[in-house]
């Protein structure tokens, strides 16, 4: 095993190989698959106060002590600011059920 991680390390440092690290990104998928089924307590604990909530069909109760994202059945986070994609975290009965990523169109300036 040692003998092979040598072998790869020299063949890493040869001229015109590309270095590439071993530490994979943190996918959309991944942080979906750690999300799903988890309660908004622990989204929230995670993520943070949602920059966005929208509600469906939700009943919330004229609580002025209580934030009215609870109520929403849809969070929303900015996932990437540089490629411009946020997070639409989605609950079934206050768990989170599927995470969608939102693509925003890429505005471009013409000249007049």
């Amino acid at each position: 095993m040692a003998m092979i991680g040598f072998i790869q390390n020299i063949l890493r440092r040869l001229p015109g190989r590309t270095r590439r690290t071993h530490r994979r990104p943190r996918t959309n998928t991944t942080i979906a698959r750690s999300l799903i089924g988890q309660s908004k307590q622990e989204v929230l604990q995670k993520l943070g106060i949602p920059r966005s909530a929208t509600a469906e069909h939700a009943i919330c109760p004229n609580n002025p002590n209580s934030a009215l994202f609870w109520c929403a059945t849809t969070w929303y986070y900015p996932f990437d600011t540089a490629q411009r994609t946020a997070m639409a975290i989605h609950f079934r009965r206050d768990l989170v059920g599927w995470i969608e990523l939102i693509h925003t169109a890429e505005y471009v300036a013409q000249a007049a």
